[in-house]
């Protein structure tokens, strides 16, 4: 029997339910924009997006350990099903980063409500008094320690070859978010809506995951409830610390190019047009949540045909993704940039994009950092860390000549056109250099 053209882009369940939570994600972005556009001022809607970068440069504390720990869980699984471990190792190493991730939540908590508030009060002069606005950032840093612990509990599922439960688990987490954000209606302008709804999303995706993380055949078979075996955490951490310290570098560089990038912005331009990039940034993040489906699917189990050895498999599993990945962001940024402006006029918005022109080198620089991630990601799945020195110091330089270009009053697309060019010499080339061993394996088929 013939397939069907869904069929043969979505071949297993893992990538169907990562389409349906994306595609859910993409409705949910979309209504996000159109609410807080039309519901808040431009002020209220500019610190909404600094709540975002500035709790997301304190979750580097996270070191981004989720994904080392969600990959070893792919790397357990396999030796299991091979023989070369056992479900006790699996339930040994679930509970060693279980006790890990509390601790973390707790000091991101800590580190984020006051470097926070300094930073609202030494960027944009917002007295630090008790005030909605206060008590908006002290629910969204407790929302956002939360989905730290929602992060690790999910990775480990999916790392166990169960993406598609978490999948199920986010579309129902969303819809608990969207349902409580029409409340914003109801409420004189405020960020305590958008923020209790996020607490309240991301509370129900960290008890299901975990849930669901005891619930799998190889946590049963491991006794979930036998006591921690002490002498084997050293050897747990061992295994994931060499990883987590490159990790680190790699998130740094994700947030430099993200939560800093637009930190840096917020301290030369008025709130109204941090609101504005802020806006252009929520239109990239969910064209990006349509393009990653397969790569996202895809990356554990990559990670797992590298511990079986299997580069060809490797390989082949790569390219079926990474050509409609990036066919489809590119027609998503297009898209956008067509579409966006009129439907925000539309809806009567508070808060205007950017103009075409400064749109078209935005989206291009976004469009470009996407296609070279794809090869990153692979090399992250083998354990291939060496990209992330690269994009370290590219993100450095990248931030440098943003602050010494908004001194000398560069344009909004001299300052991206800059950051396109280091990001292609930085990181691009590098990349695609280390890629050759892997992509030179002959294609198998799936």
């Amino acid at each position: 029997m013939k397939k069907s053209i869904f069929n043969r882009l979505f071949v297993n369940k893992n990538q169907k339910w990562t389409l349906y939570a994306q595609m859910s994600r993409l409705i949910y972005g979309f209504a996000f924009i159109a609410i807080l556009a039309k519901a808040l001022p431009s002020n209220l809607l500019g610190y909404w997006y600094l709540f975002l970068s500035m709790f997301g440069v304190v979750t580097l504390v996270e070191m981004g350990l989720v994904q080392v720990m969600g990959r070893h869980a792919a790397y357990l699984k396999a030796d299991f099903e091979s023989g070369r471990k056992r479900a006790s190792d699996f339930m040994n190493f679930v509970k060693v980063g279980e006790r890990l991730y509390v601790s973390l939540v707790l000091v991101v908590v800590s580190l984020a409500l006051p470097i926070g508030l300094w930073w609202l009060n030494y960027s944009q002069e917002v007295e630090i008094k008790f005030s909605s606005l206060t008590l908006a950032w002290f629910i969204y840093v407790l929302g956002g320690g939360l989905s730290i612990l929602a992060a690790y509990y999910v990775a480990l599922v999916s790392g166990a070859g169960k993406l598609w439960i978490t999948q199920k688990i986010t579309i129902i987490s969303i819809i608990v978010n969207a349902i409580v954000l029409l409340s914003v209606f109801l409420t004189p302008p405020t960020l305590l809506i958008p923020a209790i709804s996020m607490m309240l999303a991301q509370l129900w995706l960290v008890i299901s995951a975990r849930n669901n993380l005891f619930r799998l055949d190889i946590a049963q078979k491991g006794d979930s409830s036998s006591k921690l075996r002490m002498r084997r955490v050293k050897v747990q951490l061992r295994i994931i610390g060499k990883d987590t310290a490159r990790m680190f570098l790699v998130m740094i560089y994700y947030h430099l190019l993200t939560n800093g990038f637009l930190l840096v912005l917020s301290s030369s331009l008025p709130i109204s047009e941090v609101a504005s990039y802020g806006l252009m940034m929520q239109l990239v993040n969910i064209v990006i949540s349509i393009s990653i489906v397969w790569a996202k699917s895809n990356f554990y189990d990559m990670a797992s045909n590298h511990r079986d050895s299997n580069a060809r498999k490797l390989r082949s599993i790569f390219f079926s993704g990474f050509v409609r990945s990036v066919t489809v962001s590119m027609l998503g940024f297009l898209g956008a940039m067509l579409i966006a402006p009129t439907m925000l006029s539309l809806l009567g918005s508070k808060t205007n994009l950017p103009e075409k022109a400064i749109m078209l080198v935005i989206l291009s620089c976004f469009w470009i950092e996407f296609v070279i991630t794809q090869f990153s990601q692979m090399l992250i799945a083998r354990g291939d860390m060496r990209v992330a020195y690269y994009s370290v110091f590219s993100a450095i330089l990248i931030l440098l000549n943003t602050v010494i270009l908004l001194n000398y009053g560069a344009s909004l697309s001299e300052v991206f056109i800059n950051r396109i060019v280091v990001y292609v010499l930085g990181i691009g080339i590098p990349v695609i250099l280390m890629s050759r061993k892997t992509l030179r394996a002959p294609i198998v088929a799936r």
